[in-house]
C-alpha cells in the first residue's frame, strides 16, 4: 500500500517506535533523521499531502483505529477524492505543519 519512495522512511519511523528510552542514540535522534529524510522527499517534489499521510500512517502503526485512518485517507486521496480533506502545508526552514 505504502509508495516505494517511502522504505527509508518507514525504516526510521520503525526505528524510533522501538527504540527504548534510555539508550543511544537516542529517540531525539531519530526525529532528526526523519526531519531530514522528509525535507529530502519535499524537495525531490513528493506532494506534501500525501507525505503527510504517510508520516500518520508510519507513527501510528500500533494504533489500529489511526493507523486504519491514515490508510483510509491515503487511499481517498490516491482516487482523487479529497474534496473535504485538509491541505498540509509544509514550511522547510521552520520545521513547520500548517494545516489550512
Amino acid at each position: 500500500m505504502l509508495p516505494d519512495w517511502s522504505r527509508n522512511l518507514a525504516n526510521l519511523y520503525c526505528r524510533r517506535r522501538l527504540t527504548p528510552r534510555a539508550t543511544r542514540p537516542s529517540r531525539r535522534t531519530w526525529y532528526r533523521k526523519i526531519l531530514a529524510e522528509k525535507k529530502r522527499l519535499l524537495l525531490l517534489g513528493v506532494s506534501p499531502f500525501e507525505l503527510h499521510l504517510i508520516c500518520i500512517i508510519l507513527a501510528k502503526a500500533r494504533d489500529p483505529f489511526g493507523y486504519a485512518r491514515g490508510i483510509e485517507r491515503l487511499a481517498r486521496f490516491y482516487e482523487g477524492k479529497n474534496d473535504n480533506l485538509y491541505y498540509v502545508n509544509y514550511d522547510i526552514r521552520h520545521h513547520s505543519v500548517r494545516y489550512v
